[in-house]
């Protein structure tokens, strides 16, 4: 029997089957993708070394390429982009998350991408002492807007809440994937600024340029 032209098996296929497994059962097993790949559990190790190594190719499948920054923008416009793009991948597969930061950053799709963000908040002005509390708050801001995409359209009843503010507003303010979008939009207005805030309670006071009155 002649051989295939293509393998059976790539590290893309199992990855996008992990991420199918995870998408319709909250997580994957090695046994599980190899049934649906119809193969045997052993024909995985060809192509991978375990189950974290499996995690990193799902993550590195849903890398955005180009994710932020580029030449021309400030930093500000190059980490607004990075965001938007990332969350819109993540939130593909919200299930994947949880999984996701369980296992240890690996693969150099994903390395790459944090060295990304790393140089956009470098370009901002976080020296070494704050760049990596400034990588992760945009991560978790990022992550955190990537769930909230998949939150039902009935998380917030106005009719579930007593008398108050939050009632008032939620019976305002739309529904579903648009009550999303405008609360990640006003998140990022509020992240941008305040690392804003912080780059400049960080730095120096300068002298007047116009000396001692």
């Amino acid at each position: 029997m002649p051989r295939p032209r293509t393998p059976k098996l790539s590290p893309e296929l199992i990855a996008r089957a992990a991420i199918a497994e995870v998408d319709s059962t909250g997580d994957f097993t090695i046994e599980g993708l190899a049934r649906a790949l119809g193969v045997v559990p052993s024909s995985l190790y060809s192509h991978v070394t375990g189950r974290s190594a499996i995690i990193e190719l799902t993550r590195n499948e849903l890398i955005p390429s180009n994710p932020g920054d580029e030449t021309g923008l400030t930093w500000e416009q190059s980490l607004t982009r990075f965001v938007r793009r990332y969350r819109d991948a993540l939130g593909e597969h919200p299930r994947l998350i949880p999984v996701l930061t369980l296992n240890t950053v690996a693969g150099p799709e994903t390395v790459a991408l944090y060295q990304s963000l790393a140089g956009i908040l470098r370009r901002a002005g976080f020296s070494d002492d704050r760049l990596l509390d400034a990588v992760t708050t945009v991560d978790v801001f990022t992550l955190g807007a990537a769930l909230d995409l998949a939150t039902p359209d009935d998380t917030w009843l106005p009719e579930r809440f007593p008398d108050g503010p939050l009632r008032d507003a939620l019976s305002s303010a739309p529904r579903g994937r648009a009550r999303s979008e405008s609360a990640f939009a006003f998140g990022l207005e509020v992240l941008v600024a305040g690392l804003s805030e912080a780059l400049g309670s960080d730095r120096p006071t300068e002298p007047s340029v116009h000396g001692h009155q």
